[in-house]
């Protein structure tokens, strides 16, 4: 059994504060399991553009949590 880093989730959840809600809401709904093609359809987009939004927000939150 393998307990999280407690400042780790703490640093996350600070981090994630820095995405908008559209990358929040994608990001989440992958780590859930979401596929592209359902969050494309739902958000009106191209799963291209999904991808590259999740993309993004990782980036970013890469950034924060470097800093």
């Amino acid at each position: 059994d393998h307990e999280p880093d407690t400042d780790l989730v703490l640093d996350f959840q600070d981090a994630i504060g820095i995405l908008s809600d559209r990358e929040y809401r994608i990001v989440m709904a992958i780590a859930v399991g979401a596929k592209g093609k359902e969050l494309a359809e739902e958000f009106g987009i191209t799963e291209s553009r999904v991808s590259q939004i999740a993309t993004e927000a990782r980036h970013k939150l890469e950034k924060e949590m470097a800093s």
